[in-house]
């Protein structure tokens, strides 16, 4: 007798959602405990657990977009408000800690000392709270009983089924053409904060889409590579000119040299997008 068998469903594009969205969960739970105790690697992986799960929700946002969520992502700016500005304040320490050039007078490190320790323990308070256990309550619900989840609009419940590699392919070409657009002009101090945003996203989700199995193109890996690169450099630009205007004009001249290199591997990564 001949075994028949049975072929493997293709993973849809809800269950990869949910996924992917409880992964994220997963790594925020993981700083949770380091984070309270103050720690900045605690707080850097919080951050970029909460940012993983924009970006996801934004890859899938024709299916996942309801009133759900609209409240959950209030919720999740009031966190990350206070995460960022501590984690704001433990960059601008290792630039004086590790970078003697860019020191800044006793004065201003002390400054910075008590801004870490106030932004640490803001950071604990706002763990502790009744209110940031709710909204992972709410964030969990969401992921697996949202409304989304069940809404009878006929695009929604067409796109829930849809088999993610297909819808990928064609999500991730769009995302790559929009970063390809600034291949052939500068990058104003304007827009490098949407930029870098977008290069965050197209990495989580390539990310994201890798540990699912999903294959995803060599030409799709490369951009990913590079939007990493990109996002890395125009965060540290970012976090140098926030410590250029805590120090004052008096002082820019140790940072020109970083900010020329970091302008040109902006220029490099970018130029990798098609």
């Amino acid at each position: 007798m001949t075994k028949v068998l049975s072929k493997k469903r293709p993973l849809t594009c809800v269950r990869a959602f949910q996924r992917i969205a409880h992964a994220c969960l997963g790594d925020i739970e993981r700083g949770h405990r380091s984070a309270r105790r103050g720690d900045a690697e605690g707080i850097h992986r919080m951050r970029m657990g909460f940012t993983k799960l924009a970006a996801a929700r934004k890859f899938f946002s024709a299916m996942v977009t309801d009133d759900g969520w609209s409240a959950i992502k209030r919720e999740i700016a009031w966190l990350n408000g206070i995460l960022g500005e501590a984690r704001d304040n433990d960059v601008a320490l290792a630039y004086v800690r590790e970078m003697p050039k860019y020191s800044l007078l006793g004065v201003g490190r002390r400054e910075i000392d008590r801004s870490v320790s106030f932004c640490h323990a803001r950071v604990a308070r706002a763990l502790a709270s009744k209110r940031y256990q709710t909204l992972l309550t709410k964030i969990r619900s969401w992921i697996d009983h949202g409304l989304w989840t069940t809404t009878s609009d006929r695009a929604n419940g067409k796109l829930r089924e849809t088999p993610l590699e297909r819808f990928a392919q064609h999500r991730l070409r769009r995302w790559s053409h929009r970063l390809a657009r600034y291949k052939d002009r500068p990058i104003k101090s304007r827009r490098q904060h949407r930029v870098r945003i977008m290069a965050k996203r197209y990495r989580y989700v390539v990310e994201a889409l890798s540990e699912l199995g999903i294959e995803v193109s060599h030409s799709r890996l490369r951009e990913a590579k590079a939007a990493r690169e990109l996002q890395r450099a125009l965060g540290d630009l970012r976090d140098l000119h926030r410590i250029r205007r805590r120090i004052g004009a008096a002082r820019k001249g140790p940072f020109k040299a970083r900010e020329s290199k970091l302008s040109r591997q902006t220029e490099k990564a970018i130029a990798q997008f098609s």
